[in-house]
């Protein structure tokens, strides 16, 4: 799933199908049972599934953000055509657990805070296109980051860029600087 922008003013959330599997709680009829010493493992049955009570593993990722760049659709497009031809090049803007730091980053950071990227472009239909949100560099904030996330849902904020080639975490370039995004 995308955030989006459009503009530099307005950024949009888009969708990405993902396959997920449904993890069903264990029932008599889908445990297997293996033969076993009762005597010696007298609560075997309890451990005969990987079934986890309160597991996360079937919640669907974060929206992935990232700045419209631009929207095309082909020459002969009307409006009673499919939306499915219109196509949105995007600018995507990372999460810390999807650099190459990994998942622990992710547990140790704000979920708000973003990476600013230059070179990393996409292009997805618009059929992916979910919602608005907020972005801003956090030293152009003229509010505490708490303040600023504590005004609405959707808003983020990025204090470095990330660039995936070098995997490297640098300054945020001066063009990103002083843009601060707001949905319509």
């Amino acid at each position: 799933m995308f955030l989006l922008g459009l503009n530099r003013t307005c950024h949009l959330v888009v969708s990405l199908s993902i396959s997920m599997a449904l993890i069903l709680p264990p029932t008599i009829s889908n445990m297997e049972f293996h033969k076993y010493d009762e005597d010696e493992y007298p609560e075997y049955y309890r451990k005969s599934s990987d079934y986890i009570k309160g597991s996360n593993t079937d919640v669907p990722q974060p929206f992935r953000i990232g700045e419209i760049l631009s929207i095309t659709c082909k020459a002969s497009y009307s409006l009673k055509d499919e939306t499915a031809d219109i196509k949105l090049k995007v600018r995507k803007l990372y999460r810390p657990e999807n650099t190459h730091k990994g998942a622990k980053c992710g547990y140790q950071t704000d979920y708000n805070l973003l990476y600013c990227s230059i070179e990393e472009t996409a292009v997805v239909g618009i059929n992916m296109l979910i919602g608005k949100c907020f972005i801003s560099c956090e030293a152009d904030l003229d509010l505490s980051v708490r303040e600023y996330t504590a005004q609405g849902p959707d808003r983020f904020y990025f204090r470095e860029a990330y660039n995936a080639k070098t995997q490297e975490v640098e300054d945020v370039p001066s063009e990103w600087r002083k843009l601060t995004y707001k949905g319509k």
